[in-house]
C-alpha cells in the first residue's frame, strides 16, 4: 500500500491497482501535475482497476468539484461524498451520513460522524482498514473557550470515538488523524486518546496548516508508526 500526501487532509493511497482519494481539494502545483508534486494528474488515471474518491464534507480545504472530471478519463470511478454535497450530473456516487455504508464486492465503507461538518471514514478493502478523520477532532480554542466549551468538545469528541468503536473491531492498519496548531495546548491529546482506543498499527497526521514539525513530537510519545512528512507529494509504503 503506497500513501501520497497531496495536501491538508488530501492523500492518495494505491492498494492493489486500486486508488482511495481523500480530501482532494489543491489542484495546483508549480513544479508538475504528478503525485510527486502533490496533485492528480486527471488524464492518467486510466489504468487504475477502480477509483474511490472520499469527500468528508464540503469545506473548501477538503473539496473541489474538479474531481468530479476523474470520472472521465476512469469509468470505474466512484464517489463516495458526505450527502450535503451535490454530485456532477451522470456521475457514479453514494452520498453518506453517519451510519450510511457502501460495498461493491471489493470495499466496504461506513461513515461516522465528526465534531465538525460532514463524516469521517472507516474503509476496508484488499485485507486493510482505514480510518480517515475529515474533521473529526477536538475543536476546543485556548484563547476563545471557556473550561465548559472546552469540555463539551472533549466529550463530544470521545462519544464519536465509542460510537465508532463499537462497530470497527479491527485494529485500523492506517488512522489519519487530525493534528491542528491552531489548538495551540494539548494540541496532540485527543490523538493519543485515538492511539489509546484504537491501537492502530500506522498513524498519519493531518490537517496542520503547513506547520509539519509537529509530527515529531508526536512520534516520541507513542509506539505506534507516526509518517512524519514534510512536504506535498511525498510518499510512503506501508
Amino acid at each position: 500500500m503506497k500513501i501520497t500526501y497531496l495536501d491538508n487532509s488530501g492523500f492518495a493511497v494505491e492498494i492493489n491497482n486500486d486508488l482511495l482519494i481523500f480530501d482532494y481539494y489543491n489542484n495546483r502545483s508549480e513544479t508538475g501535475k504528478t503525485f510527486a508534486d502533490g496533485v492528480i494528474d486527471f488524464d492518467a488515471l486510466e489504468g487504475y482497476d477502480n477509483i474511490y474518491c472520499f469527500v468528508s464534507h464540503e469545506h473548501p480545504d477538503h473539496f473541489t468539484r474538479a474531481i468530479f472530471r476523474i470520472a472521465r478519463r476512469n469509468p470505474n470511478t466512484h464517489y463516495i461524498i458526505d450527502r450535503k454535497i451535490k454530485p456532477a450530473e451522470g456521475v457514479d456516487s453514494t452520498r453518506m451520513a453517519p451510519g450510511s455504508f457502501y460495498e461493491d464486492g471489493k470495499i466496504y465503507v461506513m461513515a461516522f460522524g465528526s465534531t465538525d461538518e460532514g463524516v469521517s471514514y472507516v474503509v476496508q478493502i484488499h485485507g486493510k482498514t482505514l480510518f480517515h478523520a475529515g474533521d473529526l477532532h477536538c475543536w476546543h480554542w485556548m484563547m476563545e473557550s471557556d473550561e465548559s466549551e472546552s469540555k463539551k468538545a472533549r466529550e463530544a469528541y470521545t462519544k464519536e470515538l465509542t460510537t465508532i468503536r463499537k462497530y470497527l473491531n479491527d485494529r485500523p492498519d492506517v488512522a489519519f488523524l487530525v493534528l491542528d496548531p491552531r489548538l495551540a495546548q494539548g494540541i496532540d491529546d485527543r490523538l493519543l486518546e485515538f492511539n489509546a482506543m484504537f491501537k492502530p498499527k500506522y498513524i498519519v497526521p493531518m490537517h496542520m496548516q503547513g506547520e509539519y514539525w509537529l509530527s515529531k513530537p508526536l512520534s516520541r510519545k507513542i509506539k505506534c508508526p507516526v509518517w512524519c512528512y514534510d512536504h506535498r507529494g511525498q510518499s510512503i509504503e506501508i
